[in-house]
């Protein structure tokens, strides 16, 4: 039993690290988007809510379409809200004179009821990690720009940045691209291929409408005014992108200031040198004090438009030369890092088939930019073999044609789903993914999975650590991950109670009167993470009564689906029998698990219903691959551990060990083979324990399970020939 004083430490703890969070700006906004969700006020039909860049600024396609609608008398008794955290931005002023425009800053209460209550939301990135769609709601996503660099979980760096732009499609009912080639890998990348539900649109990029129809002249005043620029000269622009990963941006102003200070010294007196960084490297920029005579756009300016004032463009991995073809200006590549950038983020492009000469020094860009006529007449049929490709129509109606769609129910001919309705889905809850039976059991599954007939998903209920990130990469490449993060768009009183709800004994928080009260608090959190994508089967592999199987066994996601291969938890932590008989469809229990305490309780609560034979919903499975599973990945991650110990120990004896290489490889195979020959013989004693076969290969169990599983009621949801939930 804890002391008063033990009980009074942990509460104020919690109280604490409940304080600290609020501090924290995106958790005040999850409170106040969760006070709104309590109130529940109705949706404004008429209102729309834009967001770009994380209302750091008024640009990109929503700023294209806000302002095709604005133009347009159909929209005369719309409401426009614009989510934008400066007062002093130039947009914000001149948008400000129209009655029917408010503004709202990030993460406020205003800001909060106009995300929850608006009837359209577009965004170019991503919402909030507590944003949670309404029915009723239309949600619109863009992306900015063409995919160029590598994204979502093809690009280098840490597993799982994109977590919250996947979260976003899931929800989205339209996906703005400006063509195909980006369709494709936006819905790859971002792991929703087959289950995204909403609409893809190819009607031309609305932003590329603010590059064809900005006012050059007018352009190159604003760049006068805010950089101090000749507008007689030529002017040359050099924007190069961001470096780092997402929530790890880099500070590369040193690289982009010298850049610009050995281009602007060779360059002659009748070109003006601008400089435009990536809004993720502005706010490094304009902290510097030794910019001085070095001209830069401020961030607030629309980039597309800002592209009519412009001669010539200097870039490395932007994609925003792309939105210049439509201009027919030209292009340089000032690539000085090809090599390191390719290794750590990775390019969809040959970067020496760009439609622009290849520079890797200060030098090269110079001497191109002075024979820039004939550059432009060496590169004009590669030019125009990419504008036409990634750039279909831009003929400044794009924005036009889209909110036409939208907004007015006009058809397209261009539109359509990425949904596959002939794959069952099925949806396995992950836990935490550390070294555990669990984990193994999910590897192993994702391996042997049919995926012409199943799609599968797992949802990861915890944050990202090597050591995860290492079982992770074991997965099937086919299989999804999504991930559990950010805050739960609760109130202050529904936390509480949800923690005193953790506090109950297993059989009181799986009474029905209980599930009845946390279902709605558990639906909340389902739509947050997966949206409302139907899953015909939800698997957990184990019997841990852990937030995420209790999510998966109270919400209406598909047949529910247990895999018993060990008993890995103590009673305390253990869900009722009671509860996965009620509960659950089916129940897959391992060879010599007949006493499991789950079995045990289910058996008993089967008979006080009269449940018996066939009607049971308790499975036995003839062989079990977990064991195998389990030395085989050990031993793998031995013999990974055993490669890197050995180059540290070469690179740190260059005298030594580093000239006898052949004794070192035998030295590491004699370890690998003993731990191996170890971890072998733990597994078949294990084995003998439970009457098992030790003979077991992998993947026996889990064919033999996925067939069961899909045989049991004839599919995995009672529903028609395809396994269509009804």
């Amino acid at each position: 039993m804890r002391t008063l004083a033990q009980t009074l430490h942990r509460a104020l703890l919690r109280i604490a690290r409940l304080a600290a969070r609020y501090l924290r700006r995106s958790f005040r906004g999850t409170v106040r988007y969760a006070r709104v969700r309590r109130r529940d006020p109705a949706i404004r039909e008429k209102t729309v809510l834009f967001e770009a860049y994380r209302a750091v600024k008024i640009a990109d396609t929503p700023y294209a379409m806000f302002k095709e609608m604005i133009a347009d008398p159909y929209y005369r008794d719309f409401t426009f809200i614009w989510a934008i955290d400066d007062r002093r931005n130039r947009y914000r002023r001149e948008l400000s004179r129209y009655p029917n425009v408010r503004f709202v800053k990030f993460h406020s209460r205003a800001y909060a009821e106009a995300l929850y209550t608006a009837k359209y939301v577009v965004n170019n990135k991503a919402w909030p990690s507590y944003f949670t769609k309404r029915p009723g709601q239309v949600h619109v996503t863009t992306w900015h720009a063409t995919a160029f660099k590598a994204l979502g979980k093809e690009q280098g760096g840490t597993i799982g940045q994109f977590k919250n732009i996947t979260r976003n499609y899931v929800q989205a009912d339209y996906l703005v691209m400006p063509n195909r080639f980006t369709s494709e890998v936006m819905l790859r990348s971002n792991d929703v291929q087959g289950i995204f539900p909403g609409v893809v649109l190819e009607e031309g990029y609305p932003r590329l409408d603010l590059t064809v129809k900005a006012d050059r002249a007018q352009m190159r005043e604003l760049l006068a005014e805010v950089c101090g620029v000749d507008p007689e000269k030529r002017i040359v622009l050099y924007a190069p992108t961001w470096r780092g990963e997402t929530g790890g941006y880099l500070d590369t102003t040193d690289e982009a200031v010298a850049n610009v200070e050995a281009l602007a010294g060779r360059l002659p007196d009748d070109y003006e040198l601008v400089l435009k960084v990536h809004d993720l490297t502005y706010r490094h920029l304009v902290g510097r004090d030794d910019l001085h005579g070095i001209k830069f756009v401020p961030d607030w300016v629309e980039t597309n438009e800002l592209l009519a004032a412009v001669d010539i463009l200097v870039t490395d991995y932007s994609s925003i030369f792309i939105d210049l073809l439509v201009l027919d200006r030209p292009v340089i590549f000032f690539a000085y890092d090809l090599e390191e950038y390719t290794a750590d983020r990775g390019l969809y492009v040959d970067m020496y088939e760009m439609p622009g000469p290849l520079c890797h020094t200060a030098s090269e860009v110079v001497g191109a930019i002075l024979d820039i006529e004939s550059v432009q007449e060496r590169y004009a049929q590669t030019y125009a073999a990419m504008r036409e490709e990634l750039c279909p129509g831009a003929d400044g109606q794009a924005s036009a044609r889209v909110c036409d769609i939208i907004f007015k129910g006009v058809a397209s001919e261009s539109a359509y789903r990425s949904f596959d309705p002939e794959k069952q889905r099925i949806l396995v809850a992950g836990g935490t993914f550390g070294r555990t039976r669990q984990t193994f059991d999910i590897i192993n599954f994702s391996r042997n999975l049919d995926y012409s007939r199943y799609d599968l998903t797992v949802l990861l209920s915890a944050r990202v650590t090597p050591e995860r990130e290492r079982h992770l990469r074991k997965l099937d490449p086919r299989a999804r991950v999504f991930y559990s993060f950010g805050f739960r768009a609760l109130t202050l009183r529904e936390y509480l109670y949800r923690m005193k709800h953790w506090r109950k004994l297993p059989a009181e928080r799986c009474a029905p009167d209980e599930i009845e009260r946390m279902r709605p608090l558990f639906e909340i959190e389902k739509r947050r993470l997966i949206g409302d994508t139907p899953y015909d089967a939800v698997v957990t592999f184990t019997d841990r009564l852990s937030e995420w199987t209790y999510l998966m066994s109270v919400c209406e996601l598909g047949r529910r689906i247990m895999w018993l291969s060990a008993s890995t938890v103590n009673e305390a932590k253990r869900l009722p029998g009671e509860f996965v008989a009620g509960r659950f469809d089916r129940v897959f229990v391992a060879p010599g698990l007949a006493g499991h305490p789950i079995v045990t309780q289910i058996r008993a609560a089967e008979r006080r219903q009269g449940v018996t034979g066939d009607e049971s919903v308790l499975t036995e499975v003839e062989r079990l691959s977990g064991f195998g599973t389990s030395v085989d990945s050990l031993a793998t991650e031995v013999a990974e551990q055993l490669d890197v110990r050995v180059r540290d120990l070469a690179a740190s004896s260059a005298g030594t060990i580093a000239e006898d290489s052949e004794r070192v490889r035998s030295v590491a195979r004699s370890m690998l083979e003993s731990v191996t020959a170890g971890l072998a013989a733990h597994v078949e004693r294990v084995h003998r324990a439970h009457g098992l076969d030790p003979d077991l290969h992998d993947g026996a169990a889990m064919e033999r399970f996925y067939i069961e599983m899909h045989s049991a009621g004839g599919g995995l949801a009672a529903g028609d020939e395809r396994g269509e939930s009804h």
